[in-house]
């Protein structure tokens, strides 16, 4: 998707941060809004969502985790148990 976004072969997307960030530093993309409860201090000239006039939608993710078949039960509990742990976002 982000090929497609920066040579312009789709119009727009919703990345996340982490995928869009260097290309919003390097000036190929713009933020248009955001998805969030406020404005975030590193991008302070991009509106939420809820300042354009579209209340608290949110935009749906979706995200997996995934492993092979017969990776061992203790190990896919270990991995989960570790992605689903509660971090600290940056903002």
């Amino acid at each position: 998707m982000m090929a497609d976004l920066i040579t312009g072969r789709v119009d727009f997307s919703w990345p996340t941060l982490s995928t869009s960030r260097s290309y919003l530093a390097e000036k190929k993309l713009r933020a248009l809004a955001l998805d969030a409860d406020a404005r975030w201090p590193r991008l302070p000239d991009v509106p939420t969502l809820t300042e354009l006039g579209y209340g608290k939608e949110k935009v749906a993710s979706w995200f997996a985790l995934a492993a092979p078949a017969k990776t061992p039960p203790e190990v896919v509990s270990k991995v989960r148990e570790l992605f689903v742990k509660p971090r600290r976002m940056r903002t």
